[in-house]
C-alpha cells in the first residue's frame, strides 16, 4: 500500500464500515463472531491495520469469503 493510502494503525468500527461499504452493525457482528480480528477497549471495538491486512491476505489465499454464503 502506498504511503498516501496507508491505513491508520487502529481502525474503528465506523472506519471499517466505510471501508467495506456496510453497516457498523455488520462489522460489530463480524468482530463478535471472530470473523474479523479485533479487540474491545471499554465499549469500543478496534482493529489493528496490520491484523486486518493479514486476515484479508489469508482470506484471499484460502478462497474463503468474509461474507456469509447464500
Amino acid at each position: 500500500m502506498s504511503a498516501e493510502h496507508e491505513l491508520p494503525r487502529l481502525l474503528t468500527v465506523e472506519q471499517l464500515a466505510s471501508l467495506f461499504v456496510c453497516s457498523t452493525e455488520k462489522i460489530k457482528r463480524m468482530l463478535r463472531r471472530g470473523e474479523l480480528p479485533g479487540f474491545k477497549f471499554g465499549k469500543c471495538w478496534f482493529v489493528r491495520s496490520e491484523d486486518l491486512e493479514r486476515e484479508l491476505k489469508t482470506e484471499v489465499h484460502s478462497e474463503r469469503h468474509l461474507r456469509r454464503s447464500a
